[in-house]
């Protein structure tokens, strides 16, 4: 069958996300404060959504099903579940703590001094 070459009907217009989303955050958060508490609150929820990422990794590397995890924090299945495949998940450092000791594992934090617009939080693995 022929191909048909057909020429746009209306012109396509090239939009800048970056700067449109600058936009919008300079509407939604006027001052600089603003924007950068907005700012660190994504970056906290970031680095959460990766650590849990990687326990999550580590729980399959290690052959560890959910429900073991649950029986050795003794809370119902359902609930290690959505803590590693909600996406929304916000545990607590205690409940992070104790799901790495149910998981036999360990992470080191770290504080030191960031330079000006480092995040404060961020992932690292081996």
């Amino acid at each position: 069958m022929p191909k048909l070459k057909t020429k746009p009907t209306h012109k396509v217009r090239s939009i800048d996300a970056g700067a449109a989303f600058g936009s919008l955050l300079a509407q939604e958060f006027p001052g600089k404060e603003e924007r950068e508490q907005f700012a660190a609150d994504v970056q906290a929820e970031l680095a959460t959504i990766q650590a849990l990422a990687q326990l999550e990794e580590q729980r399959k590397v290690l052959h560890i099903p959910k429900a073991t995890i649950a029986r050795r924090l003794g809370t119902p299945a359902p609930v290690v579940s959505r803590m590693f495949n909600s996406g929304e998940a916000n545990p607590t450092l205690q409940t992070f703590a104790k799901t790495l000791a149910a998981m036999g594992l360990q992470a080191e934090i770290r504080y030191k001094k960031v330079a000006r617009g480092e995040v404060p939080l961020r992932v690292v693995s081996r």
